[in-house]
């Protein structure tokens, strides 16, 4: 398991440019398209918007278990995304049911899974550094060669968000907010905190399902959920405490544990990330203005 070891050095602030789209204009600017295009469940009519680093492969696992497509997605492939991409987006039943939903919002319930958005930067940041799926756009953000064993400061973190364009970036550390959140016209919109505390993701859900009057899942028998956890999350149980400053290098190797709490106070802390941050807060904080009635 990838571990992250502190230490700390001053480095040049990155030179401000702006970096190349993730997706084509007119695709990232679709609704039901975009980086996270939305499930959309037919036979119980609901939207399912949803973010990268935000519970996506849990509410993923839920829409294929509902639908009977788990075990066609565990054949074609372990990581369920992949059936996601290839399979259940270019079939004829999901563009209809696009098409469908288009067409007849009223017909729908929408459903949002959001997470605290602070605290998803720091959990994008370790997965940045673990996955290494970032290494070539970093090194042209911070004008040097990067590599996740040497790592980047927390200074070079946010100077690279501030030269990203947030609506248009990997979808890892992307804005949350879809612009399919902002519509109306839905059966009900619904919210669900992945962050707050009392119930997790599985509980959620099930208050959604019977205030929707659907059979109720029951997420300890989805054994995929177990298969999921132990291959692609990181134990938090023993979190590393190091003080976090600008210059606080993070980096893929093996020594202390990923401070989640410690970063994610520090980031919270910092005007500019707030700023960067800012329509995520106020979804996040504020579904009600979005048109939200129900929030779990």
């Amino acid at each position: 398991m990838a571990k992250i070891v502190f230490e700390t050095k001053k480095v040049a602030a990155a030179v401000p440019q702006r970096l190349p789209a993730w997706l084509p204009e007119a695709v990232a600017n679709d609704p039901y398209n975009g980086l996270n295009p939305p499930l959309i469940d037919f036979d119980r009519k609901m939207v399912l918007s949803w973010s990268a680093k935000s519970a996506c492969t849990h509410v993923l696992i839920w829409f294929l278990v509902k639908n009977g497509l788990l075990h066609a997605a565990n054949y074609y492939n372990p990581w369920p995304h992949e059936f996601r991409q290839d399979v259940i987006a270019k079939s004829k039943v999901f563009l209809g049911a696009r098409n469908d939903a288009i067409a007849n919002p009223q017909k729908y319930s929408f459903i949002r899974f959001m997470r605290d958005p602070v605290a998803r930067l720091s959990s994008a940041l370790r997965h940045m550094l673990r996955a290494r799926y970032n290494e070539g756009e970093l090194s042209i953000a911070l004008g040097r060669k990067f590599s996740v064993e040497t790592g980047l400061t927390v200074r070079e973190f946010i100077s690279y968000m501030q030269q990203v364009n947030l609506k248009n970036t990997n979808p890892h550390h992307a804005s949350q907010v879809n612009k399919v959140d902002y519509m109306n016209g839905y059966g009900r919109k619904i919210f669900v905190k992945l962050d707050e505390p009392g119930r997790g993701i599985g509980e959620k859900i099930n208050v959604i399902e019977a205030e929707l009057k659907q059979l109720v899942t029951d997420f300890s028998k989805i054994t995929k959920l177990d298969w999921v956890k132990q291959t692609h999350y990181q134990d938090d149980s023993s979190e590393g405490t190091q003080e976090i400053t600008l210059d606080t290098v993070l980096a893929h190797q093996d020594g202390l544990r990923w401070p989640s709490t410690k970063l994610t106070e520090f980031m919270r802390s910092r005007p500019e990330m707030l700023e960067l941050l800012a329509e995520d807060i106020h979804l996040y904080q504020n579904p009600d203005e979005f048109g939200f009635t129900m929030v779990v």
